[in-house]
């Protein structure tokens, strides 16, 4: 295989030349690989290292890396015979005669035929196993050798005029360095190629056909048994000839390991797609009718000659049949990205369209409530692009005071998902602590779910549909599909595989690398090496860099301290598929490789990522680097002051690209840029020197990180003619005075302003462990803030707060402390006494560290808020009585109020099951001891009659709890046009909470099904002002339940008084909305805009293809449809105006919605897998 290193380059060039005038073209374009993965090629006729003999000319030898018995499949149909050439030949040998009768395919070296004996002139079909790789013969290590000859009355023998097979898809080729056997250093111009069997290559004959795959989206990750299931792939034409399409083929893989199934065939004619042309293919399948975990594994097409394109693995995962036990449950998140909207609660609210989006630092966390203890034991988080690297996954029960962590690494996959499996075990509370960012940005989530695989699936199930079995063996295949009668090949990764590694990179999936033995390590004894190397990074290129020139170097440091490196892999994504190579050492910890980019397609998206291996077979990745570009970047500026203002408005940036831009002022870092739509802009305050005229050069540099610049702005600011004399003001908006700070990262804010030379810095002074500690901070989106880590602090009641401020004037003002701030771990204790001679009415006391509100839930529901004073509260209610029964009613205590934990509980045990001898008696299981009525300072809170869920020895039919509902009144004062009351009507009782302009307002309390709250708005004279009023239920992470706009008309018409005349709230809109075909339609909101005004009334996100307004006074009103996800993928639709009044109140307005691009539809059954 490796026997004629010593060639000169003048043999070579005689070899070259007389190969040349004897191999030929024949037709082998349906020819398919010999083997399924991807392998070294170690020699080939485009390398200067061939086969001399003229019959394997033009043969090819994959270095199967020391391995025997890969399966070896037939390249084509035909007959086969077994040969053995024995020890100075190709040892064991299978020859196929084709069905044209002049071509033969060679296959030596193997370890066994299936029998030998079955192959003297048997059938054998395309894609049929007939062998393993092995080491047979004249051979120095495993590989196989595989050649096609053309002979005229073709005989059983390996004879024959050799055929070009170099240029069949699934070659990759390029120029290698360096042999990765260092013993044997190779000429500068020797080759390597892949064997992957993907129907691409970088060296293509003219006309190639090409396709690959540039989306792929699942409407539903938690479909039930009942439930039709949608996905669609857009396939794109990389290639240079059209390609007809007859089917499209979704793969998905059933459970935790590689069973594989088969699933979503179309078969709807011919589906043509030009060159640079790309279609959307919606897959949409009945029911899958066995629950568990389903993976979605690839999409596989087919064209009109039979030719498969395989298009790469997805890898995602369903979990059908399931209930996801947090969606819509109360969520909390140690941030938020200001500005965004993107909230903890869209992280598990079912919608891919929606995520939750952190701040940009380290650590971050997102917890959920499971309401109460539920068993759970598998998890998946979907990452965006912007993932977190690694991360813990921790859990509470009921009762406990500190986290339990049930998975402490987890490393995360750039938009796609990991599943995560763990023990069966009770939890209340999931959380997950994200360590570190996997990009620049801040951890973005779009879904995490929880389940329970002990518990019952939900949904009906459907009839199973009776596919037709695919049939395999001699003559009787009824599959087009090559890869259905082989379905024990392994599935081909995504990557081409890197010379010398074991691995394969994939940045978007889990690594899972078996060890492979390094053949030169000297075995030691000692400590077996289980740690990945400590150090893999990409110093270049960096995030978004422009690659201009004919080569791309990649350099990354890589450190290992353990059994030493084996192998640093460094793998450049371009034009839609990934090229790798082996780095070289260069000193220093510092590995490079270089990469040809000349020729390159204009492309913005390219990546870089690094893998590393050591010699114990432990790996590890680097960041990926994203954004690269070889289209040169362009800017341009823009200046927009505000009206009256000479240093305060808005700068905009136009750009070639969309990604992160920095700007500098005067040489300084200055504003970050996100360029959507080739659009940014920044609203800022340019400093202000009293008395002189300052000119501010803004310079613009891609991409973020060490960028260039290209393209610059001048402002001038002239304050020539005013002194700044007044100091900042400002002051700590969170924490306040008394607060509870945790005992990890708390987050403070704060506002300042300064009307004149504008704020130069913010020194936030944290006094703890007996001295200050000062964190300088900058101004974003969210104000000025801090982070401060509180993590080893002595527990102490006396911690503060302080701002010091200065403008660019040169004045300092410090702000009013904030003081009694705390680490302490709140504690409370519950007692329960009942009246006399009550067995359900009562009060709860409360004994509480801390003075403040406490919230009070009761089974899990929200019951009232105690204020806690001098240490103690009291709170009265009724439990309900069921009855001839027993319940347990559970009390608990959360601290603080808004987004607090759980601090102590209390089970109530109501009695009412009959006696013969004693009359029951209020009973309840309390390790309190009451504290004295004489002790206690009474606080007001609302009466509480509690209906409990039946437990297992109740046999009364339970009540199903109705959908929560609410609407709303704004009533003026007489004489006002701004101050009055609003009337919330809602069911169910309890807490809520209202929402003013999407900030928060107030909490309300619903008892009888009605509240009211005084309300002052804003407004501005002589306009019309409009404030959006909405309501959320529960009261902590909630969904929006009813919405109103309060205007306040302060505009007067010269001739016309206007009388402000209360109208009905009693209009309704509702309708469906429906695609083409007549389907729901899912992800879309539905607008209502009343009138002109300029603000939006109400909004609903829409999930079933229906949906209702409803409390809606007179008016004009307006009904748009908006497609927040994806604006482009349907075609725009007329709004529809209604006009609510006495003659109609109610009506039925419906929608039909065309997508942009023609969509080609499956309605196929679900195929297991045989």
């Amino acid at each position: 295989m490796r026997h004629l290193l010593w060639i000169s380059v003048l043999a070579m060039v005689l070899l070259v030349g007389w190969k040349s005038t004897e191999a030929t073209t024949a037709d082998v374009s349906n020819f398919r690989l010999p083997l399924n993965g991807s392998f070294e090629i170690s020699q080939g006729p485009r390398c200067s290292y061939s086969h001399s003999s003229g019959r394997n000319l033009e043969a090819i030898d994959f270095d199967t890396d020391y391995k025997e018995n890969y399966p070896v499949y037939a390249s084509e149909s035909g007959y086969a015979y077994y040969i053995n050439e024995g020890d100075a030949g190709g040892g064991n040998v299978i020859v196929i005669i084709h069905d044209n009768g002049n071509l033969k395919s060679v296959y030596a070296h193997l370890n066994e035929p299936n029998t030998a004996s079955n192959f003297q002139s048997r059938r054998v079909e395309k894609g049929e196993e007939i062998g393993k790789s092995g080491n047979t013969g004249n051979s120095d290590g495993p590989h196989l050798h595989w050649a096609v000859v053309e002979e005229e009355n073709p005989a059983a023998t390996t004879n024959g005029t050799p055929v070009e097979i170099w240029q069949l898809p699934g070659f990759d080729w390029w120029p290698k360095d360096v042999y990765k056997d260092s013993t044997y250093p190779a000429p500068p111009d020797w080759c390597i190629a892949d064997g992957e069997n993907d129907g691409t290559g970088t060296w293509p004959p003219p006309g190639v056909k090409s396709l690959i795959r540039s989306e792929f989206t699942v409407e539903r990750t938690n479909p039930s048994l009942s439930e039709e299931i949608w996905f669609s792939t857009r396939l794109e034409n990389n290639g240079e000839v059209p390609v007809y399409l007859r089917t499209v083929f979704l793969r998905l893989k059933r459970g935790e390991g590689n069973v594989e199934a088969f699933g979503l065939q179309s078969n709807q004619g011919t589906v043509s797609i030009l060159p640079g042309e790309s279609k959307l293919f919606d897959l949409r399948a009945p029911p899958i009718t066995e629950p568990g975990l389903w993976r979605i594994d690839k999409v596989e097409a087919e064209d009109t000659s039979g030719h498969w394109f395989e298009l790469g693995v997805i890898a995602s995962h369903l979990m059908v049949g399931y209930p996801n036990l947090i969606k819509d449950h109360p969520a909390t998140a140690s941030s938020v990205n200001a500005g965004s909207g993107n909230v903890a609660q869209r992280a598990n609210d079912g919608n891919m369209r929606t995520r939750w989006e952190s701040e940009y630092y380290d650590p971050q966390w997102i917890e959920f409530d499971l309401d109460y203890e539920q068993m759970i034991d598998r998890i998946i988080v979907r990452s965006e692009i912007a993932f977190p690297a690694q991360y813990k996954v921790k859990i509470k029960k009921d009762g406990d005071w500190f986290w339990t962590t049930v998975n402490d690494w987890v490393v995360g996959i750039p938009d796609n998902s990991n599943y995560i499996s763990i023990d069966p075990q009770l939890a209340r509370k999931i959380r997950f602590e994200f360590e570190k960012r996997g990009t620049v940005w801040g951890d973005s989530i779009w879904e995490i779910e929880v389940y329970n695989l002990t518990g019952d699936p939900i949904g009906d199930p459907m009839p199973t549909p009776t596919p037709t079995p695919i049939v395999c063996g001699s003559g009787s295949t009824n599959s087009n599909n090559p890869l259905d009668c082989a379905t024990s090949t392994p599935i081909p990764p995504t990557f081409t595989p890197i010379p010398g590694s074991t691995s394969t990179p994939n940045p978007t999936s889990t690594p899972t690398h078996t060890p492979q033995p390094n053949p030169t390590a000297t075995p030691t004894s000692g400590p077996v090496d289980t740690t990945p190397p400590e150090v893999v990074e990409v110093i270049n290129p960096v995030n978004g860099q422009y690659l201009d020139g004919n080569t791309l170097t990649v350099t990354g440091n890589v450190k290992d301290h353990g059994s030493g490196l084996l192998n640093v892999i460094m793998s450049f994504h371009h034009d839609g598929a990934w090229e790798n190579k082996k780095a070289t050492n260069v000193g220093n910890d510092q590995w490079q490789a270089v990469f040809n980019i000349a020729g390159l397609s204009p492309q913005s998206a390219m990546m870089v990522v690094i893998w590393a291996e050591d010699v114990s077979g432990n790996g590890r990745y680097s960041e990926v680097r994203m954004h690269l570009t070889n289209e040169r970047p362009s800017c341009s500026l823009e200046w927009h002051p505000d009206a009256g203002s000479i240093h305060q408005g808005f700068l905009k940036l136009n750009t070639s690209h969309n990604w992160w831009w920095r700007a500098v002022s005067n040489g300084e870092t200055w504003v970050v840029f996100e360029s959507i739509d080739h659009i940014a802009q920044a609203d800022i305050s340019l400093p202000i020197v009293a008395g002189e005229s300052v000119t501010h050069l803004i310079e613009v540099l891609y991409p973020f990180d060490n960028g260039r610049k290209y393209c610059e702005l001048a402002i001038t600011v002239d304050n020539s003619s005013d002194e700044d004399v007044t100091p900042p003001e400002g002051h700590i908006t969170t924490p306040a005075d008394g607060t509870f700070m945790g005992t990890g990262w708390y987050n403070v804010t704060a506002d300042v302003t300064d009307s004149q030379s504008g704020i130069k810095k913010v020194e936030f002074h944290f006094w703890h462990d007996g001295a200050w500690h000062m964190v300088e901070d900058w101004y974003e989106a969210d104000g000025w803030s801090a982070s401060f880590n509180l993590t080893g602090f002595q527990a102490q009641n006396d911690m503060k707060l302080l701002l010091h401020m200065e403008d660019n004037a040169g004045n300092r003002a410090q702000s009013s402390v904030v003081s009694g701030l705390t680490n302490v771990t709140p504690s409370c204790s519950l007692t329960w006494v009942p009246k006399p001679g009550s067995i359900n009415s009562g009060n709860v006391e409360l004994t509480a560290n801390y003075n403040g509100m406490w919230k009070a839930t009761v089974d899990g529901q929200p019951w009232t808020t105690f204020n806690v004073n001098n240490g103690t509260a009291i709170g009265a209610i009724d439990f309900t009585i069921v009855s001839g029964q027993l319940v347990v009613y559970v009390v608990e205590m959360w601290f603080p109020n808004n987004d607090g934990a759980q601090y102590c509980r209390l089970e109530v045990t109501i009695d009412n099951q009959p006696s013969p001898t004693n009359t029951p008696t209020p009973t309840a299981s309390s390790t309190n001891t009451p504290v004295p009525t004489a002790t206690l300072t009474p606080t007001t809170v609302p009466s509480y009659t509690h209906t409990p869920t039946p437990t297992a020895s109740n046999t009364s039919t339970p009540t199903m709890t109705p959908t929560p509902s609410c609407s709303m009144l704004w009533i003026p004062n007489p004489g006002s046009k701004n101050v009055g009351v609003i009337q919330f009507t809602a069911n169910p009782n309890g807490w809520w909470k209202a929402t003013i302009n999407g900030n928060d307002w107030t909490d309300v309390y619903i008892e009888n099904s009605a509240a009211t709250k005084d309300k002052s708005f804003e407004y501005v004279a002589g306009e019309i002002t409009h404030h959006l009023v909405e309501m959320w239920y529960p009261n902590e992470g909630g969904s929006k339940r009813c919405g109103m706009v309060v205007e306040i008309d302060d505009y007067v018409k010269p001739t016309v008084t206007p009388t402000p005349t209360p109208t009905p709230f009693a209009g309704e809109i509702y309708g469906t909305i429906v695609d083409e075909n007549g389907q729901p339609v899912f992800g879309v909101d539905v607008q209502l805009w009343r009138d002109t005004q300029e603000q939006m009334y109400w909004s609903q996100w829409v999930e079933n293809g229906e949906y209702r307004f409803y409390g809606l006074p007179d008016s004009t009103w307006t009904v748009k449809i908006i497609s927040p996800g994806d604006p482009d993928y349907w075609t725009s639709v007329e709004p529809k105006v209604v006009v609510i009044s006495d003659a109609q109140r109610v009506y039925e307005v419906n929608f039909k919605l065309t997508r942009t691009h023609q969509t080609y539809q499956i309605f196929l059954p679900l195929v297991l897998g045989q």
